[in-house]
């Protein structure tokens, strides 16, 4: 299932994330170095089986990570070549072929290929072919140009370690500390008003949200619990997945939750639906030495 997402890839809610590279050791792709940035081993890794030729058209490399695994796909035999549809629709297959065997639970990809491959005309429908009908998220990120300013220590503990899943309680109590530190006052996307309030009592916690106009909701922990279990499983939750009545408080929600500093709102489109917004869970991971193996589907 195709997922697009107006995101960065480096904060991608992916486990295994595409890397387009050449066969000739030069991950020329505009996000080439971000990759090397952030994967110094993997492309240590890629150039090695470059050398050696085990990096063909039509194979892949699979770089296994403490917090995010890489596929090498080859687009391209020199980083001075144009990228080539048959080379692209060969690793494609591939991976629709080996993503059992490598065990791939969610996979993301960059944007790429720019002028040398229509991304309408060619690539989307090679992607639509192969990595659509898989029973997996495959999330397609649209993100422009990176900003300098993003979280850079985040990322880097997002790609180097295992995802850390804050419980409940944690989530809770960063809640009430969101809430507490505006006196409950937050606008949404549309420049309208509203209130949060936790309220806290011998049997009940709830969350309340009141509109400037309408009806007020309101959420109670079992509600909240189920809804929290959902993001950190899902990693993005776009609004009309929102369960227990939540799904009419997203514009309430959503800027709410996006105090925490593990969840983000993002721009994206899933079965065909129209662009709204997501909530994308990427929390910071613990510190710890990031570990990289390697293994050639050939």
């Amino acid at each position: 299932m195709l997922v697009d997402l107006h995101a960065d890839l480096f904060l991608s809610p992916a486990d295994v994330w595409i890397m387009p590279v050449s066969t000739a050791g030069a991950a020329s792709t505009e996000v080439a170095a971000d990759f090397k940035r952030f994967f110094p081993s993997a492309l240590a890794q890629y150039r090695l089986a470059c050398e050696v030729g085990d990096l063909k058209p039509g194979a892949l490399l699979y770089l296994r990570g403490d917090g995010v695994d890489i596929v090498a796909l080859p687009i391209r035999r020199h980083w001075r070549s144009a990228a080539a549809a048959d080379m692209l629709e060969a690793g494609l297959q591939k991976l629709a072929d080996r993503w059992p065997d490598l065990a791939i639970p969610s996979l993301a990809l960059p944007r790429f290929a720019g002028a040398e491959l229509n991304w309408d005309g060619v690539v989307r429908p090679l992607l639509d072919t192969y990595l659509d009908p898989l029973p997996i998220p495959v999330y397609v990120h649209h993100s422009e140009p990176a900003d300098k300013r993003r979280g850079v220590r985040q990322i880097e503990q997002r790609v180097t370690h295992a995802y850390s899943r804050p419980p409940f309680e944690q989530f809770w109590r960063d809640l009430g500390r969101a809430v507490r530190a505006v006196y409950g006052k937050f606008t949404t996307a549309s420049e309208e008003s509203f209130r949060a309030a936790i309220e806290t009592g011998a049997r009940l916690r709830r969350l309340v949200l009141t509109p400037e106009r309408g009806p007020a909701f309101a959420f109670s922990s079992a509600v909240l619990n189920d809804f929290w279990t959902q993001v950190i499983h899902a990693r993005v939750v776009f609004a009309h997945q929102l369960t227990g009545g939540m799904e009419p408080a997203a514009p309430y929600l959503f800027p709410l939750l996006t105090q925490l500093s593990y969840l983000s709102t993002v721009r994206g489109t899933m079965n065909g639906r129209t662009e709204s917004d997501a909530l994308l869970f990427t929390p910071p991971a613990p510190k710890g030495a990031a570990v990289l193996t390697v293994e050639v589907a050939p």
